[in-house]
């Protein structure tokens, strides 16, 4: 009698001891409040092509296959869409963007037929992307990822979150927050910058300090994430990685290139078990 009610206390115990760290662990948001005062700052320029926000504008050249490829690959889209460049090739997939900015990407992505929603913490920025464009095939919403997650769990066939990693904190709430709102065998899509002395030098150095293509303030290297360490974060949250493969810009052209490295920026598909 004795053992089975100190067992179920145990048992309670432990209940209650997940319990609150499932409470406390909800709580934690991922947003840098600094990091999106930023941003906000550049709104005016956003769909400016030759502006502040250049590098995403022509970052597209290469996001957007990247994602057309990881989706044939996984079996979502069939290989002969992407042969005949299908115009609707994304039809009837569920695209989430996390860290949607002003919508360059998700328009991007709208514009392959798929049916895109865009979330972003700035509600300056959500405004930007709004009223850039009114389709019926993309939502955008001021929230962040860790409030969206909760009740959109397993709805989207792919999560995108591009050069945004860098800009939270708690990137494992993050990147968990992303893997829960896909379906399984969904894809999640990531670019963003290696930590690397090279990384620093190439895009802190030379393109914000020096050449001024970028804004000052734009990039912290402590918040860079290293690619090694991404891959354990998706792995650990039962991920098999697809594709890893490595991307350059070039500031004086303003163009972006693959590169066998992944010492500067990487792109990483990975498909969620």
């Amino acid at each position: 009698m004795f053992v089975n009610t100190r067992r179920v206390i145990q048992k309670c115990y432990k209940k209650g001891v997940a319990s609150f760290i499932r409470v406390m662990y909800s709580k934690k948001s991922t947003i840098i409040e600094s990091q999106v005062n930023h941003f906000n700052q550049l709104q005016e320029q956003w769909w400016n092509k030759n502006g502040a926000a250049k590098p995403l504008h022509s970052l597209n050249k290469l996001r957007v296959p990247f994602v057309w490829d990881g989706l044939v690959n996984s079996g979502v889209v069939h290989k002969n869409l992407l042969l005949k460049q299908n115009p609707d090739l994304l039809a009837n997939i569920e695209i989430l963007d996390a860290g949607c900015g002003g919508g360059i990407l998700a328009e991007a992505l709208m514009r392959s037929g798929g049916t895109v929603t865009g979330i972003d913490p700035s509600k300056e920025l959500i405004e930007i992307a709004k009223n850039h464009n009114v389709s019926r095939n993309i939502n955008y919403y001021s929230v962040t990822i860790e409030e969206f997650s909760i009740e959109n769990k397993g709805k989207f066939d792919a999560v995108i979150t591009s050069e945004v990693i860098e800009h939270v904190c708690e990137l494992e709430v993050f990147l968990e927050s992303c893997i829960s709102c896909l379906k399984p065998g969904g894809s999640l899509f990531i670019t963003t910058i290696n930590q690397t002395l090279l990384a620093w030098f190439h895009v802190i150095v030379l393109s914000e300090i020096l050449f001024r293509q970028i804004p000052l303030g734009t990039h912290q290297y402590r918040n860079i994430v290293p690619y090694q360490r991404l891959l354990t974060i998706l792995e650990n949250n039962k991920c098999r990685i697809g594709t890893g493969r490595g991307m350059v810009y070039n500031f004086l052209n303003n163009d972006w290139y693959w590169i066998k490295t992944t010492a500067t920026h990487y792109a990483v598909h990975a498909i969620k078990n």
